[in-house]
């Protein structure tokens, strides 16, 4: 296999991944957006070309979603205010205190096709993309999903079983030109895991993944807690040919075909 270059050795997104900052600064951001788009969802026009909402978030956003996945894998589901709000209240509330079971882990991705399948249902039937007060209605109704999986489930157990945009967003990230994975021979021997439960740097991985195991983009937000929590520096963010992890493919799944 040829040697692979990691891209931590630049000192600026070295620094940039290992701040207290990132993804920190990027979510206050967008929950900041979030609480201007719900604002204009229901109190601004009701002409969807001139409205701020329906302009940012079905032009905008949703045209540039999966370029950003493409290029940068899942990190839009690090700074997404959504999932952002759903953490910060689990650890303001002491929320969360379950794993997520079997049946969840089972059938997640049939579960956020259904989900996704709505979401178009309803664009054809009430018109969201058309209608500033639909979309408001379908973003309280998302963030009102997260915080009730946050309230049940450690973790973004939403953002990773049932969030509607979550295995399309899965499946484009594999198609990604950067990938996070561990080096073996820095990573062999460690028992502690701390990568996948935190520590006092960092948070552990919010989608359940244990970087020493993990070989697909598929529920790697890019969020660089497990980067925080290494105590070895045994993780680095590489780059690879656009693509290169689907037709490489270890674990297809029939829910994602």
């Amino acid at each position: 296999a040829p040697r692979r270059i990691g891209l931590l050795r630049w000192g600026l997104l070295r620094r940039l991944l290992l701040s207290r900052l990132y993804p920190t600064a990027f979510q206050v951001v967008g929950v900041g957006f979030l609480g201007l788009l719900l604002y204009f969802s229901f109190f601004g026009t009701l002409r969807a070309g001139q409205n701020f909402s329906t302009t940012v978030t079905w032009i905008l956003w949703w045209s540039l979603l999966p370029w950003s996945y493409l290029l940068l894998g899942r990190v839009w589901c690090a700074v997404c205010p959504i999932g952002s709000l759903s953490e910060w209240a689990q650890r303001l509330g002491g929320w969360g205190r379950r794993l997520p079971g079997a049946f969840l882990k089972r059938y997640s991705l049939w579960l956020m096709a259904v989900t996704f399948l709505f979401l178009t249902w309803a664009d054809r039937v009430w018109n969201v993309t058309g209608s500033p007060r639909a979309t408001g209605i379908l973003l309280a109704l998302v963030l009102g999903g997260s915080l009730a999986m946050g309230f049940l489930y450690q973790r973004r157990a939403w953002c990773r079983f049932l969030c509607p945009i979550g295995a399309f967003s899965g499946l484009y990230s594999m198609a990604s030109s950067l990938e996070l994975r561990t080096i073996p021979e820095a990573c062999k021997g460690c028992a502690g895991k701390e990568c996948y439960s935190g520590n006092h740097k960092a948070a552990g991985c919010p989608f359940y993944q244990f970087p020493a195991t993990m070989d697909t983009n598929r529920n790697c937000s890019l969020c660089a807690n497990c980067l925080k929590t290494c105590p070895r520096g045994a993780i680095d963010l590489f780059f690879r040919p656009p693509g290169r992890e689907l037709w490489a493919l270890r674990h297809p799944l029939p829910g994602e075909a």
